[in-house]
């Protein structure tokens, strides 16, 4: 049902860029106010993203695995959850994820926390989110080879602080642990 404040088409889609990863299209379109434009999308790869939250119990609290690395493409460092692409949005895809990240011993039975579109005025992407309990293993000093990624395992309110501080800049960080929050699962 049309309610008048769609996008709607006035032309074929067309592809501008694309490589392995990325396909950039353009399609033209007649904006809701009437006036003439383009809508934009990358499709990213699959379309398709996990995220895997590790979490330990020590000393009776809660701790959550995440991942140093650098991105080109801030040339800065970030904070996250283990994620990338994936072939569909299974625990498989995130537990493949996860353990090339942080080379943790995984636990049976994921949950599946939630799913979200990081940029759905951009991006065609999904991204499910799973929660993972795991034993982080001895290697505290792992280092993924492809990435040069490190790992730190920090407690509940150090990770809020790492929010909270803006030092967790990732948006797919912050709206997997928004969605952790939100599900109640790490009171577990």
């Amino acid at each position: 049902m049309s309610t008048g404040s769609e996008f709607t088409p006035r032309g074929d889609r067309e592809t501008r860029f694309e490589n392995g990863k990325v396909r950039l299209d353009e399609t033209p379109v007649v904006r809701p106010d009437g006036s003439e434009g383009f809508i934009t999308t990358v499709h990213a790869g699959t379309g398709f993203g996990v995220v895997a939250i590790p979490r330990t119990v020590g000393r009776g609290m809660n701790f959550y695995g995440l991942v140093r690395q650098h991105r080109p493409v801030t040339n800065d460092y970030s904070l996250e959850f283990p994620r990338g692409w994936a072939a569909d949005l299974s625990a498989a895809e995130a537990e493949r994820e996860l353990v090339e990240e942080i080379n943790c011993e995984v636990l049976p039975n994921p949950v599946r926390i939630g799913q979200f579109r990081p940029e759905p005025g951009l991006l065609d992407t999904n991204v499910a989110v799973w929660l993972f309990e795991t034993n982080p293993g001895e290697d505290l000093l792992y280092r993924e080879e492809k990435s040069g990624a490190t790992h730190l395992w920090v407690n509940d309110s150090t990770l809020t602080s790492l929010v909270t501080s803006g030092t967790i800049t990732c948006g797919i960080t912050l709206a997997a642990w928004a969605l952790l929050l939100a599900s109640g699962r790490h009171l577990s």
